[in-house]
């Protein structure tokens, strides 16, 4: 795809397995802290070229967002990215598996928020660095959500994009990891159609499960992605 550009910066995915999506841009503007209160350390979990943590240093000025990257493509996007961006002080990636991240060493995060990868099998891309985006080998749901839980924050939110036919595998991942849930927004295409994607977010602290649903296209998303999309 080469550069993208939003209002207030640009991404460059030319080395990216996988592309700019909409998927990434929900999660970047739909994540979601506990209480409504501005995190100060947030995780982004398999980086990709940044858009993620790009749109969080947007939204939360006086965060410190932290990107991992395990692909060495994505990574040399990601961190030039960062560099060109009006946000070069809150923003560090670091190209590492993220199931290796200890606590002592990273610390505890406010909000960790992931777009990661959906296939769990069928044929895989042709190129490695896709691949290993689009597949759940590298970065498995079950793995995501248990080492979330051990860097976050007593009252830090986990938010992700994930295939809406995985929720009963997400809930039982979650009662493993006494991770309860916060909120589960369906994403439709069109009304009346099954959806296909949902945001989700769980946090450690007791809550009031919320159930929504977002229409693409509709005022309300355009009420989302307004202060990113030109």
């Amino acid at each position: 795809m080469g550069t993208f550009r939003f209002k207030r910066f640009e991404v460059d995915d030319s080395n990216c397995g996988m592309k700019i999506g909409t998927d990434g841009v929900l999660i970047g503007a739909w994540a979601m802290p506990l209480g409504g209160i501005p995190p100060r350390r947030i995780l982004d979990v398999g980086a990709g070229c940044g858009v993620v943590s790009l749109m969080l240093a947007q939204r939360f000025e006086q965060a410190s967002i932290t990107a991992v990257e395990i692909e060495e493509g994505a990574f040399g996007d990601c961190e030039r990215n960062f560099k060109n961006s009006p946000f070069p002080n809150n923003l560090e990636v670091i190209n590492a598996d993220f199931l290796s991240l200890e606590r002592d060493a990273v610390g505890g995060f406010d909000m960790i928020v992931s777009n990661p990868p959906f296939f769990s099998n069928g044929e895989r891309a042709p190129k490695d660095s896709r691949s290993m985006a689009r597949h759940q080998d590298s970065l498995p749901i079950e793995g995501l959500m248990a080492k979330s839980a051990q860097l976050l924050s007593e009252e830090g939110t986990l938010s992700m994009v994930l295939p809406a036919q995985i929720w009963e595998d997400v809930l039982w991942y979650s009662v493993q990891n006494r991770l309860n849930p916060l909120c589960r927004c369906q994403v439709l295409t069109k009304i009346g159609a099954p959806a296909k994607r949902m945001l989700v977010c769980f946090t450690k602290k007791e809550c009031v499960f919320e159930q929504r649903q977002l229409l693409m296209r509709s005022e309300e998303y355009n009420r989302l992605v307004i202060d990113f999309y030109l």
